[in-house]
């Protein structure tokens, strides 16, 4: 389980109950953290026999993690939401470095400050949700956790670390739809590849498994 102590350390374990891990949740506090030993929990348990309840939780608490981290920073919220009154230093609301308390309900955020520890928030999200395609100078994303990447010639493969019983999203960046139009998405089954077609117009959104190997490929 994730030791609420020291998130970035984690003890494989394949029976424990997930109301165990939420409780984890909850005394840790620090998102961030924990969504990056939760990353490293799917990847050291990719081998092991984990309930799948557990890998549906801890997936599904990753894509929305990353939803709702850039909410902690000022320029991204109401200006009504912020306190006008801090306890402690002060707030700028242009300035990028996340909010020390985020309160829900009437309560305004951010009476403590602002913290500057914060600001690495992107260098801990972006490596583990985007990845660079150099041969076709193009970035992807993918709102799941993920790992062994390959990267080919004319070819990209990964693999999704969630559960197939939900879908995951795949997003292709910096790619104009001639190139798009060029490129395959497909997911491994049992009886090889098949193409996934793009979920909307601009044709760099794919809807795919939550589980399963993943090949882009372009000519």
């Amino acid at each position: 389980m994730i030791n609420p102590v020291s998130p970035w350390t984690a003890t494989v374990r394949s029976d424990i109950d997930s109301s165990e891990l939420i409780w984890d949740f909850e005394v840790s506090g620090y998102n961030l953290h924990l969504y990056a030993a939760l990353h490293h929990y799917l990847q050291i348990t990719e081998e092991i026999p984990i309930l799948p309840s557990l890998k549906i939780l801890i997936s599904e608490f990753i894509k929305y993690t990353v939803g709702r981290l850039p909410f902690y920073y000022p320029p991204m919220l109401p200006e009504e939401m912020i306190a006008d009154d801090v306890k402690t230093g002060e707030i700028k609301k242009d300035l990028w470095i996340p909010l020390e308390d985020m309160n829900d309900g009437w309560e305004k955020s951010g009476a403590v400050g602002q913290e500057v520890y914060g600001a690495g928030l992107p260098y801990g999200i972006i490596p583990r949700q985007y990845f660079i395609i150099h041969n076709l100078g193009a970035m992807g994303f993918v709102d799941y956790p993920t790992s062994r990447f390959r990267f080919g010639k004319r070819s990209v493969t990964f693999h999704i670390n969630g559960n197939g019983f939900l879908k995951s999203k795949l997003i292709l960046l910096n790619l104009g739809k001639k190139t798009l139009s060029t490129i395959k998405v497909e997911m491994k089954y049992k009886k090889g590849y098949r193409k996934i077609g793009p979920s909307n117009r601009s044709l760099n959104e794919f809807v795919l498994d939550g589980h399963g190997m993943v090949r882009i490929s372009w000519s």
